[in-house]
């Protein structure tokens, strides 16, 4: 389905790691990410497998000018899933990190720190990293990541026992099932055996549900951090949690907005929480008011989404 464009380096030793990276034009954060990957200190080395779906913004000179291996995919063919099975399965090493392009790792050690629990204990099929909010974001923004991916310590997500995916509430079984491929690192050997679904969105998270549910574990690295995050419109907030709670009803039988009366309800109570969000940076004036509106409509076009994304979702509930 990959056809390659310059495919260089794949002789000698295997890396100890493989760093898979799908690519659509990803401009300047592409960049950024390309310099932090090249600062990486990793005994054993590492290979990048970038898979780009047509871009028009240079990205695809930019990996032409890095030591990465690069692929391309039409752009109709591009799937989530789909195009990281392929993409994996030119992998060398044995721990595959899986990233998007406008993710960055601020350490040098950054791979070598996700990857390390895995070459360490074989009962866990991957991890995933912290995410942290780049400093220019809307703060309302900014505040959502860290509530996705919050601080503290590292935190083990357990096998499902036979039978407790069907006893959870659907909220519950999402919660487990939480894994994120923005910065992510998983065993090869796993990945065999149970490859990422081909699905329109979420193949990370529907790929939790299997192999928590066929014995391994998971792990959320809070101590290992990315910066990413960029700022989204309304109807970007539409299109995005439209997909992805397509996802969390097809999955989980999860559907958070199953009405109207619960959408304007989850619409009206985000104000509170914003403002205090907005206090607690300091946040006053008109800047204050920009910040909510803003935060306003976003909501809107999130809610929306959840709503219209819970319908076609449920549908085709497993």
């Amino acid at each position: 389905m990959i056809e390659p464009i310059r495919d260089t380096g794949t002789g000698g030793q295997a890396p100890r790691i493989s760093v898979v990276l799908p690519v659509l034009d990803g401009g300047e954060p592409l960049a950024r990410l390309l310099t932090a990957l090249s600062g990486q200190r990793v005994d054993g080395g590492f290979e990048l497998i970038a898979v780009d779906s047509g871009s028009r913004d240079g990205s695809l000179e930019r990996l032409l000018a890095s030591p990465a291996r690069v692929f391309g995919v039409p752009r109709r063919q591009f799937g989530h899933g789909r195009t990281r099975n392929a993409a994996l399965s030119l992998a060398r090493a044995e721990r595959v990190v899986l990233m998007v392009q406008d993710a960055r790792p601020t350490d040098p050690g950054f791979l070598a720190e996700l990857a390390a629990p895995l070459e360490d204990d074989r009962s866990l099929a991957g991890s995933y990293a912290r995410q942290l909010a780049p400093a220019d974001l809307d703060p309302l923004q900014a505040a959502a990541i860290v509530r996705w991916t919050p601080g503290g310590a590292d935190r083990r997500q357990r096998a499902f026992e036979p039978g407790e995916f069907e006893s959870l509430a659907p909220a519950a079984r999402a919660a487990r099932c939480r894994f994120d491929n923005v910065a992510s690192c998983i065993q090869a050997a796993t990945w065999r055996r149970l490859p990422f679904p081909d699905v329109p969105f979420g193949e990370d998270a529907a790929w939790a549900r299997r192999v928590l549910e066929a014995g391994h574990d998971l792990l959320y690295r809070a101590s290992v951090p990315v910066i990413h995050g960029h700022s989204t419109s309304a109807l970007g907030s539409f299109l995005r949690d439209r997909a992805a709670h397509e996802m969390l009803a097809r999955e989980f039988g999860l559907r958070s907005v199953p009405d109207l009366t619960t959408a304007l309800h989850g619409w009206l109570a985000g104000w509170p929480g914003d403002l205090r969000e907005l206090r607690a940076e300091g946040i006053g004036g008109t800047e204050l008011v920009r910040c909510l509106g803003r935060g306003a409509l976003r909501r809107a076009g999130a809610i929306a989404g959840q709503h219209a994304g819970g319908r076609r979702g449920q549908r085709i509930f497993l």
